[in-house]
């Protein structure tokens, strides 16, 4: 058990190092000034200890030593002038503790915050960066997980692990100071601690890892019934069925709250049991100072002294406990973060590549798990032609083009372009050469040039002539043109308007190649003729590689390839 809690240590300390490789040195400096905190705290406490000792007993101005020291060497003339120099240098302690603690919070803050940022752009890097292959076998909501919900996690438990250093050394440094005080009682108060906080880690811990598991899975369906549900809105109104989608969701989210709150009460649980073991410790040493005949008078020193000990402990061994558990609560972060961290990523050259003459195809094949889609291609695509690719759903057409695009590795057989294979080294700047447009496209909230552009350097009159090219400038020229924003999902523009958008989109960085993935099958007829003449016309000079379900869309193709269980069943020439 232990080795496995130390793994998981070294896991988050060699994944937050991977993330800033300064971790260990900002680490350092936090903790020494966390240090510096509680060393500050024990001095504001201890210095409430001489001070009610002074106004209950003036006389000890003259009999303690240390007391009678510092009264001779202020000059005071009455103890009245010794309490007030007294009162004023503990208010002035308090004051630089509150300013000290000001000052400590924001650099923690600015740390952890500063670690959110980077472990979040970290794993928004590693999803973007992922093979398109790893995106196929991976849920969406646990993206949306990985980088928000799971980023959280890992940054509440450095948080906490931070908190509990400083409390560490306060507690140490009050205990150390116990000990001196009174070695015996302070030893039996400390193995009666030790034995009731043993058996709440051993209780505790354990049940709430596996609570932390279960709310991490539960967390992943409530963002994937969020997802289905923003997807599906229409549908959603049509069929009049909210209720019954408020009721699933309720119910899910329900037995994610119950898990929290029980986390959250279990955190106040130990705090809870040392209240009432530390206060029950009190009352026995004063009804055992009463049965022994002692005066209680002479305990009150002590109690005192262990009194406001325990206010001081108590809400530290809390939060040490608190934090422990909800550190085993989030554990289950830890090592999703890090196994996704240290995914292998395909390492991509930039390598040039030329298309003057051909795309060649030999013994191509490719599988799904053990799955076979495509088997033993060979095709020959020309520079300047226009190839349509047909046939039923499953029979390899898009995977034949997504390996051509180089979006899927090749497993078996090779692409070569112009003689040169088709490899990581120059796969980057062969995609750049390639236009896309999709099915569906996918619009995000922002302007019209913005999501033309996607990303690229924006040339505002590239997006306009593309616009044009597009068919679709005119539309917008009276509602702000190229700047007019579109709304989520581009959820007010027609299918045709959103089409030209993703026509214009492809064309913006003049690729060589422009490849229509079942682009059009969910227009209206005259509109899909309409978009398939533009792209017709746009592509005259370019290659033109058509994924289609239906012919009557590749009237103008040089050929149509027609695959039917992952091999080519025809080639034909028009």
């Amino acid at each position: 058990m232990l080795s496995v809690r130390l793994s998981k240590w070294k896991k988050l300390v060699k994944f937050i190092h991977e993330i800033d490789s300064d971790f260990k040195y900002k680490f350092l400096m936090i903790c020494s000034m966390s240090i510096f905190m509680s060393i500050l705290e024990i001095f504001c406490f201890a210095s409430f200890l001489p001070f009610i000792s002074v106004i209950s007993n003036t006389s000890l101005l003259h009999t303690n030593k240390y007391l009678n020291y510092l009264y001779v060497l202020m000059r005071c003339n009455s103890n009245v002038t010794f309490l007030l120099w007294m009162s004023i240098a503990i208010v002035n302690l308090f004051l630089l503790r509150g300013l000290y603690t000001l000052w400590y919070q924001w650099k923690l803050n600015k740390f952890i915050f500063g670690l959110s940022r980077d472990i979040t752009i970290k794993m928004y890097e590693k999803s973007v960066k992922m093979s398109y292959r790893q995106f196929l076998d991976t849920n969406t909501s646990k993206i949306r997980n990985l980088v928000l919900g799971e980023t959280d996690n890992v940054v509440q438990i450095a948080s906490r692990a931070l908190s509990m250093v400083t409390e560490t050394f306060t507690v140490l440094l009050i205990y150390f100071g116990l000990l001196v005080f009174n070695l015996k009682i302070t030893l039996i108060i400390t193995i009666c601690f030790i034995v009731i906080v043993l058996i709440l880690i051993r209780f505790i811990s354990r049940y709430l890892k596996n609570i932390g598991i279960k709310t991490q899975k539960l967390r992943i369906v409530l963002y994937e019934k969020l997802h289905n549900t923003v997807g599906n809105f229409k549908l959603i109104k049509l069929y009049s069925n909210e209720n019954s989608l408020i009721k699933k969701y309720y119910d899910d989210t329900k037995d994610s709250t119950d898990m929290f709150t029980v986390n959250c009460t279990f955190q106040q649980l130990p705090r809870v049991i040392l209240e009432l073991i530390g206060f029950t410790l009190l009352i026995t040493i004063v009804i055992f100072y009463n049965i022994t005949g002692r005066e209680v008078s002479s305990v009150i020193p002590i109690l005192t002294m262990y009194a406001l000990s325990f206010y001081k402990l108590l809400p530290s061994i809390n939060i040490l406990s608190s934090g422990y558990n909800q550190i085993m609560f989030l554990s289950s972060s830890i090592s999703l973060l890090y196994s996704e961290m240290f995914k292998s990523v395909p390492l991509l050259g930039d390598d040039k590549i030329t298309f003057s003459k051909e795309i060649k195809i030999t013994n191509l094949s490719f599988k799904y798990d053990d799955k076979l889609a495509l088997d033993m291609i060979d095709l020959s695509i020309l520079r300047g032609s226009k190839v349509g690719f047909v046939g039923s759903s499953g029979s390899g057409k898009t995977t034949l083009v997504d390996l051509i695009m180089g979006i899927l590795p090749t497993q078996s057989g090779a692409i070569h372009v112009d003689d040169v294979e088709l490899n990581n080294l120059n796969i980057t700047d062969w995609k750049n050469k390639i236009g896309y447009i999709p099915q569906n496209i996918y619009l995000f909230e922002g302007t019209i040039a913005e999501n033309i552009a996607f990303g690229h350097v924006m040339n505002e009159s590239r997006v306009i002539y593309c616009m044009k090219l597009a068919n679709i400038y005119d539309t917008f020229k009276d509602r702000g043109g190229a700047e007019l924003m579109i709304g989520d999902s581009g959820i007010n523009l027609s299918g045709g308007q959103k089409q030209r958008i993703g026509i214009a989109r492809a064309i913006y960085k003049d690729p060589e190649i422009l490849v229509l993935d079942e682009s059009t099958s969910a227009l209206d007829m005259e509109t899909e003729q309409m978009i398939m003449e533009e792209i017709y016309k746009i592509s005259s000079n370019k290659t033109l590689l058509i994924i289609a379900h239906k012919k009557s869309t590749l009237s103008q193709c040089n050929y149509i390839v027609t695959l039917n269980k992952g091999k080519i069943k025809s080639v034909i020439k028009q």
